[in-house]
């Protein structure tokens, strides 16, 4: 009965931390989206969220910065995740333009769903050397994260090592395209229209740099 109520005590303790950090999480992301992340503050977010200034510090040591990217990451996330159902490989194959435009449009939502937020930490991490190394490096790892299944058989070559750059490079160009529809000027009448036409930019692109290197597109149907 011990072993079992001392388990279910640690399950509850995780649970409550996990609680916390969630309230910590929300209350940074709201108070920046309403004040702008240099008006926010740790004593401010700890008070929303109902715990001390002390355990704010003790899950992110760097206080609102920390929590920041912990926001970043979150709604990058499922952005890596849906470009987890692409395989370049595939690009000659019939429906591969409208699964690409489908990620496409699912990272302009994303991307909307968020834009206060992004809005307010663009400003910050013009100001913020920190914060700017670490947006870029949260960017990067997500496009990382979703490179082995975009390309999962060309790692071992030469040819397929650059085609992986190449792609990273899209990645960026797609993300800065998309980031500016959705926070500054709208680039397209709509989110579909500009997510054909970047599919249509990210095939083209792909395609020619396959043709210029010894590797070709899966013909399988």
């Amino acid at each position: 009965m011990a072993n079992i109520q001392t388990g279910t005590e640690r399950l509850q303790r995780k649970r409550n931390k996990k609680a916390k950090i969630e309230r910590i999480v929300e209350a940074t992301k709201k108070m920046i989206e309403e004040k702008g992340y240099m008006r926010t503050n740790t004593n401010r977010i700890a008070e929303a969220a109902g715990v001390s200034v002390g355990l704010v510090y003790k899950y992110f040591p760097s206080g609102k910065a920390d929590i920041a990217y912990e926001i970043s990451v979150r709604y990058h996330s499922p952005i890596a995740d849906s470009i987890q159902h692409i395989n370049m490989a595939e690009i000659t194959k019939p429906g591969f333009r409208e699964k690409l435009i489908h990620v496409l449009l699912d990272w302009i939502e994303i991307h909307r769903r968020n834009v206060q937020f992004i809005r307010a930490m663009d400003i910050a991490t013009l100001l913020n050397p920190y914060l700017h190394k670490g947006t870029a490096d949260m960017v990067k790892r997500t496009a990382e994260k979703g490179q082995p299944f975009l390309w999962p058989n060309e790692a071992s070559t030469p040819d397929g090592a650059d085609l992986k750059e190449h792609t990273l490079l899209l990645f960026h160009t797609v993300e800065s395209v998309v980031l500016r529809h959705v926070t500054a000027m709208q680039v397209c009448d709509s989110d579909q229209r500009l997510a054909e036409f970047l599919a249509d930019i990210v095939t083209s692109t792909i395609l020619n740099k396959l043709h210029s290197t010894h590797l070709r597109p899966s013909k399988k149907t």
